[in-house]
This record gives C-alpha cells, sequence and structure tokens, in this order.
C-alpha cells in the first residue's frame, strides 16, 4: 500500500512545498518530512533537487537526511557540499553521526573539524 500512496502523492507534497516558499520554513520542513515519510527511491533524483535548493532553508533538512537511507556515498558528496548552509548544517552534522546507513569515511573527519568550535550549540552536538 505505502509504494501506490507514497508513487501518487510525493509529487502532490512536492508542488506543495513549491507552491509558496515564503512559508515559514517550520512549515516546509513539515510538508518534506511528510514527503520523505512516503517517498521511495525512485523519488531519489527529485529529492536531490530539493536537497540542493536553498530557497527552502532548513525546510530541507529531512530531505537532506533522508538521501542516506538511499545512496549514502552521493549522500556524502550532496551534504558536504550543503555544510556551508548554516539552516542545515546542524541537520547534516547529526547525520553524519547518526544516520541509519551513514559511513564515517577518514575524509569526513577533516570536514567536520572545522565546525568542532562553531558558535552554534546544535552544530557542536
Amino acid at each position: 500500500m505505502r509504494c501506490a500512496v507514497g508513487t501518487r502523492a510525493v509529487p502532490l507534497m512536492i508542488s506543495a512545498l513549491y507552491t509558496d516558499t515564503s512559508l515559514h520554513p517550520s512549515i516546509l520542513a513539515s510538508y518534506t518530512q511528510a514527503a520523505q515519510q512516503i517517498a521511495e527511491p525512485s523519488d531519489y533524483t527529485r529529492f536531490r533537487e530539493i536537497a540542493l535548493d536553498r530557497s527552502i532553508g532548513y525546510g530541507r533538512a529531512p530531505i537532506l537526511e533522508w538521501l542516506f537511507e538511499i545512496d549514502v556515498d552521493d549522500a556524502l558528496v550532496v551534504n558536504i557540499g550543503e555544510l556551508d548552509d548554516p539552516t542545515v548544517r546542524a541537520y547534516i552534522l547529526r547525520s553524519f553521526r547518526h544516520g541509519k546507513n551513514s559511513r564515517r569515511p577518514a575524509r569526513l573527519q577533516a570536514v567536520v573539524a572545522p565546525y568542532v568550535t562553531d558558535p552554534e550549540t546544535e552544530v557542536r552536538t
């Protein structure tokens, strides 16, 4: 049932997300969180595009985390590239530490090191 529902509902969730990007980021995050709950691996390409869309701010955090469930290697590339965005930095670092399928390659230590002393408590924990 999930596949059939998700296949039809995910495009609707995505279109709702882009209907009004001026909504509060927490509302946008609710849209993306709901979409990632019913998403299928076939949604990866579209979700990757959403993950790279900075106009959504931290509303894209659930999608950045979801990418790890489907393609860990590509998700690492995408997430590392988005670390300079303070709206999602804490979420990305949390995914590196606690992600369900995340790996901790040696190269990740050098990427994360500058954020160990970040003034934002959420980033450091």
